[in-house]
């Protein structure tokens, strides 16, 4: 299915060591992701692939 909404989320990088990083990340509600899925209470599933 090709993609209607390519929108880079926003990240920000709330920690950092060597070996670990926590982010936090805005996710626009129009994103693909969400397209079809409880239309009036849009959410992302619990394990998404970021790239």
């Amino acid at each position: 299915m090709p993609s209607l909404n390519n929108v880079t989320p926003e990240v920000a990088v709330l920690s950092q060591t060597e070996t670990s990083v926590s982010l936090a990340l805005t996710i626009a509600a129009d994103l693909d992701y969400f397209r079809g899925h409880f239309p009036d209470a849009p959410i992302l599933a619990g394990v998404v692939q970021l790239d």
